[in-house]
């Protein structure tokens, strides 16, 4: 991520149950830095794209790149009730598409 060390950890069955209290709003994605957590895909978003730079510091600019990331985030929410895999977890292409989106825009 933009020459930035992380850890993408996946969660599931046992792991989750026990993390899940202890999330902000009880759900994932979650971006865990020096031991304080963000939630919200949007959220992550914006303040990865402030700290590796590539979100525009103009704030027209910042403000169009969120416009578009806004409309990528509506559009598949509305075309999520329309999935056939309906049950399986959704938000990490809708994030990672989002995300590239933003990263582009502001390149």
């Amino acid at each position: 991520m933009h020459k930035v060390p992380f850890e993408d950890v996946i969660l599931t069955g046992d792991a989750w149950s026990s993390l899940k209290r202890e999330t902000p709003w009880g759900q994932v994605p979650v971006l865990e830095v020096d031991g304080k957590m963000l939630a919200q895909s949007r959220t992550i978003m914006a303040y990865v794209g402030r700290v590796t730079g590539l979100h525009p510091e103009d704030p027209f600019a910042a403000a169009k790149v969120d416009e578009f990331c806004d409309t990528v985030e509506e559009s598949n929410l509305a075309l999520g009730s329309f999935s056939p895999r309906r049950n399986q977890p959704r938000g990490r292409l809708t994030s990672a598409a989002a995300w590239h989106c933003a990263a582009e825009r502001s390149a």
